[in-house]
């Protein structure tokens, strides 16, 4: 049977250091993929309420050009302006 060979201290600490480095890289990853489902699961919500806005937009856009015909609208000063039509 071959005898062993010790390994020098600085051999040591060197492997224990490269094998905590190795298991810091494995969680740092497993949180990037946390970090990428969370974002995941954002843009979905983002998306579906953007979905939600346009409906909305929608909803509204058509009430207001029923109620009072073609036009664009000035926020500022709440006034509805019609577009004139072409003769």
């Amino acid at each position: 049977m071959i005898k062993p060979t010790k390994l020098q201290q600085t051999e040591l600490q060197q492997l224990k250091l490269i094998q905590e480095k190795n298991q810091a890289i494995l969680l740092e990853f497993g949180q990037i993929e946390l970090i990428k489902l969370d974002i995941q699961s954002r843009v979905e919500n983002a998306k579906a309420y953007l979905k939600e806005l346009r409906e909305e937009e929608k909803t509204l856009s058509e009430f207001l050009e029923n109620t009072y015909g073609k036009g664009s609208i000035d926020l500022d000063k709440g006034e509805f302006i019609a577009f004139e039509e072409p003769q």
